[in-house]
């Protein structure tokens, strides 16, 4: 009878998607920058949500009162609907950041974002940095990345945190 349970039992590998877990793909690379959902598939109805992170690991965060980040797409795939602070920038002291952004270029989208605070003068951590809402265009496959070497972490001081990794996202629209 024992024998007959263990023959019976799946065991099924759950893929977990977890954007602020240093130990994942891009681990080796932190400070990084990551997408999340690093994958989804989407109708030519539906809007797709893309949220952005930064992600330090625990033992080796930096305070950091800025980040500048530069998004590309395929234009022809999507197009930007909105952008929205994320929580991590925005809930920390309850503090409302300096929140701007360029998508002049089709494909392109030069993200500001500055903590501001009275008492504070920089957070620290793993965190959301913005949501980015786009609306399909026509069917086809992109891939959502940074552009790291345009991109920047800065502390009080105006010195570069450098960024070593990122993480992108495939969106499938069918």
């Amino acid at each position: 009878m024992l024998g007959l349970f263990f023959w019976s039992c799946t065991i099924h590998k759950k893929e977990l998607d977890n954007p602020v877990d240093h130990e994942a793909d891009y681990a080796t690379a932190l400070p990084s920058l990551v997408f999340y959902p690093k994958t989804q598939e989407k109708t030519i109805n539906d809007s797709v949500k893309v949220e952005s992170f930064i992600v330090f690991k625990s033992d080796s965060t930096a305070p950091f009162t800025g980040v500048q980040v530069v998004i590309n797409y395929d234009a022809e795939v999507l197009e930007l609907d909105t952008l929205k602070p994320g929580l991590f920038i925005t809930d920390t002291s309850r503090a409302n950041p300096l929140f701007v952004y360029n998508n002049d270029a089709p494909g392109n989208i030069e993200l500001f974002a500055y903590f501001l605070d009275t008492l504070k003068i920089s957070i620290e951590g793993t965190g959301h940095l913005a949501d980015i809402i786009f609306q399909p265009l026509s069917t086809g496959t992109t891939t959502i990345k940074y552009d790291l070497e345009n991109c920047q972490i800065i502390d009080n001081a105006d010195h570069i945190i450098g960024l070593n990794g990122e993480r992108t996202a495939e969106v499938v629209i069918q």
